[in-house]
């Protein structure tokens, strides 16, 4: 009896299929998957939606052998990964790859690192012996991912500071110069980050200004004129 891959075996395959590409385990979602027996050989095929982190999508089509003891000669399986949106609107596909060697799964790739709501939805080859026959293989889970469009970056001022929002930090790797804010008052502009969250030399000093509480100026974008105070709140209890 031809023995099957086992539950085990599959998921391992799937973590070296993504590990090999370098992504994030973030999230990963499987079609379905198909049978057909073609030329006595049997196969199972399927779709794969994977992300980076939400920042890329991936998608991927595989073919194998529905056993693992029987190696699927060279060039008898064929697939190609495709790219559909949440409208059901194709928008990326990867080349219509053949496998090179005799082996037992055979996977091809595509991506977008375009924003928004995609699935995987590829189709696969197996050879007849006098060409080859077509199969869709089914659609995988929706997986979202959220990206901005371009690298963000703080603009720069008059005197060769960044200003900007303080939130884009994490994203930036460091907040800007003068870091965009609004008081009670209502009065928009700019703290420095300087002066919002000092450095210190030493535990000593750290503690020391621990408990001054108080305000920093608020300024315009160049950071030269005052427009207001920003003031330190504290929770009450």
């Amino acid at each position: 009896m031809k023995k099957l891959f086992s539950g085990f075996s599959r998921v391992l395959l799937a973590a070296c299929i993504v590990g090999s590409f370098n992504l994030s385990p973030a999230s990963a979602a499987n079609s379905d998957k198909q049978e057909a027996t073609v030329k006595d050989y049997t196969y199972v095929y399927y779709s794969q939606s994977s992300d980076a982190g939400s920042t890329t999508f991936y998608a991927y089509t595989t073919i194998a052998s529905k056993y693992a003891s029987e190696e699927i000669p060279a060039g008898y399986m064929g697939a190609q990964a495709r790219v559909y949106d949440s409208t059901d609107t194709l928008r990326a596909y990867g080349a219509t790859e053949f496998s090179p060697a005799k082996q037992l799964v055979f996977t091809t790739s595509t991506g977008t690192s375009t924003k928004g709501s995609y699935y995987s939805y590829g189709l696969v080859k197996m050879y007849t012996g006098n060409g080859y026959t077509t199969k869709y293989a089914y659609k995988s889970p929706i997986i979202t991912i959220n990206r901005l469009s371009s690298a963000p970056e703080y603009k720069i001022n008059q005197n060769g500071e960044t200003y900007g929002a303080g939130n884009l930090a994490a994203l930036i790797g460091y907040e800007p110069d003068l870091i965009a804010a609004k008081n009670d008052e209502g009065i928009e502009g700019y703290v420095r980050a300087k002066e919002l969250f000092p450095d210190y030399s030493s535990p000593e000093e750290a503690l020391a200004a621990e408990n001054n509480a108080g305000s920093i100026n608020l300024y315009d974008k160049d950071g030269q004129n005052v427009l207001g105070s920003f003031h330190q709140a504290s929770a009450e209890e």
